[in-house]
């Protein structure tokens, strides 16, 4: 790899990043998404209100190692 085929992963599991694997990924900011959801039910419970179904989309970060080919 990556000469014949290119492999990305995602979720950017810590294995990932192990120097014998070196896995290109997607990352996901996991921080952002939990602080957010977090957010997202304290107000629900506070304001007695259920806006479902709610939507938001959050960039998520390419992390570009030896797997996949330049």
């Amino acid at each position: 790899m990556p000469r014949d085929f290119s492999v990305i992963g995602f979720d950017n599991i810590d294995i990932a990043a192990n120097p014998h694997i070196n896995l290109t990924t997607i990352s996901q900011n996991k921080k952002k998404m939990t602080e957010l959801a977090l957010e997202k039910l304290l107000h629900t419970i506070n304001e007695k209100e259920d806006d479902l179904p709610f939507h938001l989309v959050l960039k998520p970060e390419l992390i570009i190692r030896s797997t996949t080919k330049k």
